[in-house]
């Protein structure tokens, strides 16, 4: 039941490195069967625990919500005066499936309530996996993982976005206490900090250094507990046209960024 097949698919015509491959895991039809029953039971309860800032995989939201707003706020960034002192950080959190932590799984649903039979079930059949790798039709020796989860898995999605609720969190920890600075559309309209696409995150804020260095510190947090270690090297950040050059170079110079 837990032996898992893993096929490297790969992200373009010509992969160079194994980060163009994304892992897919074939697994049994009795632990998919199992792990469906759970995640159709999560689908229920989950618009209870996830914050409205995350639209992927929960029952009732549409992820092309998400896509509209962040469209519109890029675009009063560029061409509205009150959006010359907003920026945006795309980050690209993928690579944290196969990286994330199983303590932190089993304490991120411990913190969410879930019963500890069900929570036990769950983190048995995470950690008691053993894998083959499939490459070039030829079965690997078998090995055991040690963290992550597995893309291919029913339940994979939703233990995910549970996890990824804690980095919401912190930054809304930060709001209440002033130190995070919401934008809004209108003067009417809501505050906005941050938006999920599933395995994708975009946070606004000002464009000042304080700003900056406060994301970083909140990422490194979420490094130490869950594994996000390659998104800094995977982000993008947009600042106002209207800024200068050389005030986004010193913006971007405490992270690794991409300006767009």
């Amino acid at each position: 039941m837990t032996l898992t097949i893993l096929v490297l698919i790969p992200k373009k015509e010509r992969p160079e490195d194994f980060s163009d491959f994304r892992p897919i895991s074939l697994c049994s039809i009795m632990y998919k069967l199992v792990m469906k029953v759970i995640a159709n039971r999560f689908k229920v309860v989950f618009p209870n625990y996830i914050s409205l800032e995350q639209a992927g995989f929960i029952a009732g939201r549409n992820i092309s919500d998400n896509i509209i707003i962040a469209q519109e706020i890029i675009h009063s960034m560029r061409s509205k005066k009150a959006g010359r002192n907003w920026m945006a950080i795309k980050l690209d959190l993928e690579k944290t499936y196969d990286r994330i932590s199983w303590d932190f799984i089993d304490m991120t649903l411990a913190a969410a309530g879930i019963p500890d039979f069900l929570r036990k079930v769950i983190m048995s059949a995470i950690s008691s996996s053993t894998m083959q790798i499939l490459w070039n039709g030829v079965l690997s020796k078998s090995f055991k993982p040690i963290r992550g989860i597995r893309q291919g898995c029913p339940l994979s999605p939703y233990l995910f976005v549970l996890c990824m609720e804690w980095l919401g969190h912190i930054i809304r920890s930060k709001i209440s206490v002033g130190r995070w600075h919401l934008i809004r559309l209108s003067r009417a309209g809501p505050a906005l900090s941050h938006l999920f696409f599933a395995d994708d995150l975009i946070i606004f804020g000002k464009s000042d250094m304080d700003q900056v260095l406060l994301f970083k510190r909140i990422l490194i947090i979420s490094v130490r507990f869950r594994g996000i270690k390659s998104a800094l090297g995977r982000a993008s950040c947009i600042f106002p046209k209207a800024l200068r050059t050389v005030y986004v170079i010193r913006l971007v110079s405490p992270l690794v960024f991409k300006e767009c």
